[in-house]
């Protein structure tokens, strides 16, 4: 999508990291599931499996998440191909004009775009402290094997 408004672009530059940046989230949950799949199958040790099995919870819990945040990115991404279409420029209100109506959706999706840059960076410090505890049992598996 090409944008000429400079705003608008960096919103939509902002969008396609996110969603390459989830691309790679989800292959990597894909490969983690592997790892934890196999504990499970091959590992006699419950405490092992039990960590194991809780750790692909929170995988299926991250998934969910992404998928969530992926639709609303392609929400944002439609507003502002709306947007750009109708050539509007961004506006920021003056709280004192009154001649100022933007719509409900408009100031929404402008709200969202903020909430979701913040739970991508939440999700990225949990997940990245989920992946470590996935690794650490990785690796107690493979001296108990």
């Amino acid at each position: 999508m090409k944008i000429d408004n400079p705003s608008l672009e960096f919103l939509h530059n902002e969008h396609t990291r996110w969603l390459e940046e989830i691309k790679f989230w989800n292959n990597e949950i894909r490969f983690l599931k592997k790892i934890l799949s196999n504990i499970i199958q091959k590992n006699k040790e419950e405490s092992l499996n039990t960590k194991a099995t809780k750790y692909l919870n929170h995988l299926e819990h991250n998934s969910r998440f992404l998928r969530g945040i992926t639709e609303t990115i392609h929400a944002h991404e439609s507003f502002l191909k709306h947007t750009s279409e109708l050539n509007l420029p961004p506006v920021e209100p003056d709280e004192d004009d009154e001649s100022f109506i933007a719509s409900e959706e408009d100031f929404e999706i402008m709200t969202d775009h903020d909430k979701t840059r913040q739970h991508l960076a939440d999700f990225r410090k949990r997940y990245q402290r989920l992946k470590n505890k996935i690794y650490s049992l990785h690796e107690k598996f493979n001296k108990n094997s």
